[in-house]
């Protein structure tokens, strides 16, 4: 491997978190790319692990290569950016830490980068090694026909897959280091590249290893959903292009809220039908949805009504 003497090609950005018992297999699938002119960064976020350590004995075995940089924790977002800022190459690659590339990845960003701004791979869902692999995780037929305004439906990129020119991060700036989009962060990155006209690349060729697991930060199905509808409402008021089908999306993922927890709490399943009807008035989901759920609390407080009469009655002298 060669020892980059200039301004590498691509600059690699990993944050981490509690990531000790994977960063050194993600490191190490960086160390074997086919591309050869690269720089690993990896922002350490107040990990309560060994991160930090294993962050820096990575650094240590190749300080021509690896930096390692300690921050206290502020989330994915404000490590990504504290790892943008240091970084010197003409392209820049994410990488979460308990991802893994296969060797020709940044090889086919590179070329996907040669016609485009932004240029995203394909992956496969993994748990403990590649071999294991499950599923695709990224787009049907019908997302890479309408690729890439099909992002204001759903998410289906993931950062480990992405490469950028760094004319676009000097145009967008860091990811949104709000705590309430966190979750959603990229997300909402990938939207403001599409309201700025970025132009995308994407190859169905899979590159990538997305690793599935319980301590993964995507664990919590109402935190992201909750993010998810933040990161849209927020493009929605900036006057997003795609604001009408950002608006379907929200009131969709507010709904999926109010089916999730329409069995144990009513009245906060009811609070998400109402939200999400302010986006989507007249949607028949909904209104049914809610519907269902109103009846539901109105036989369950004449039950509770009944039965406290009952036992007034009972123990009535």
């Amino acid at each position: 491997m060669k020892t980059p003497t200039h301004r590498p090609l691509f600059s690699v950005v990993i944050p981490a978190y509690n990531a000790a018992s994977f960063l050194p297999a993600t490191v190490e699938s960086v160390l074997a790319q086919k591309e050869e002119s690269w720089e690993l960064v990896i922002v350490n976020d107040g990990s309560s692990d060994d991160t930090l350590a294993v962050a820096r004995e990575l650094a240590r075995r190749r300080p021509d290569r690896i930096r390692a940089l300690n921050k206290p924790n502020g989330g994915v977002s404000s490590a990504r950016n504290e790892g943008l800022q240091s970084t010197k190459g003409e392209l820049i690659a994410f990488l979460d830490a308990d991802d893994l590339w296969l060797e020709d990845h940044l090889t086919e960003l590179h070329v996907g980068l040669g016609v485009a701004e932004i240029a995203v791979s394909g992956a496969r869902v993994f748990r403990k090694d590649l071999d294991d692999s499950e599923q695709l995780f990224g787009m049907d037929d019908n997302q890479i026909i309408g690729f890439p305004e099909s992002l204001g439906g759903f998410n289906f990129i993931i950062p480990s897959c992405v490469g950028v020119h760094r004319s676009v991060y000097e145009e967008l700036g860091g990811f949104d280091e709000t705590p309430e989009v966190q979750h959603a962060e990229d997300w909402d990155y990938w939207l403001r590249a599409i309201e700025r006209r970025k132009r995308f690349h994407f190859t169905k060729k899979i590159t990538v290893g997305y690793r599935k697991h319980a301590t993964a930060a995507t664990s919590s199905l109402e935190n992201a959903h909750n993010a998810a509808v933040y990161c849209l409402r927020k493009n929605i008021i900036n006057g997003h292009p795609l604001s009408r089908y950002l608006e379907e999306t929200a009131a969709s993922y507010l709904r999926r809220l109010g089916n999730a927890c329409i069995r144990t709490n009513r009245l906060k399943a009811l609070w998400y039908f109402s939200k999400s009807r302010e986006l989507k008035p007249n949607s028949i989901p909904t209104i049914l949805a809610m519907f269902s759920c109103k009846v539901r609390c109105h036989w369950l407080y004449r039950f509770a009504k009944g039965a406290g009469a009952r036992l007034r009655s009972a123990f009535s002298f």
